[in-house]
């Protein structure tokens, strides 16, 4: 999957220079997930997966509320990945589960 997109601005903030927020805001980035699922044994299974995080920038994070506050000049896109592992299964009467999960957003 590819996210590609656009933001755009028009109009003006008095208490803003105008020449200091951008008019548009141009978002490509390349999306990639993978998943498994394994049944070792009729009682048992193994699965997980992991795919990339992606949250644009918007003008909400670059236009300031007021004239106290300052956007910081470095702001990026957030990029990160989400990952799972989980197992489960039965052994004579019970139901066995377990569960990891990671994540990390930059």
């Amino acid at each position: 999957m590819h996210e590609i997109g656009e933001s755009k601005m028009s109009g003006t903030i008095n208490y803003y220079p105008q020449n200091e927020i951008p008019a548009s805001i141009q978002h490509k980035f390349p999306l990639f997930a993978a998943s498994f699922s394994c049944k070792p044994t009729n009682f048992s299974q193994v699965y997980g997966g992991f795919s990339q995080v992606y949250r644009p920038m918007l003008f909400k994070d670059i236009v300031p509320n007021s004239i106290y506050e300052k956007v910081d000049e470095n702001i990026k896109d957030a990029k990160g990945y989400n990952a799972e592992l989980r197992f489960r299964g039965n052994w004579k009467s019970l139901k066995v589960g377990r569960y990891r999960f990671f994540t990390s957003i930059q």
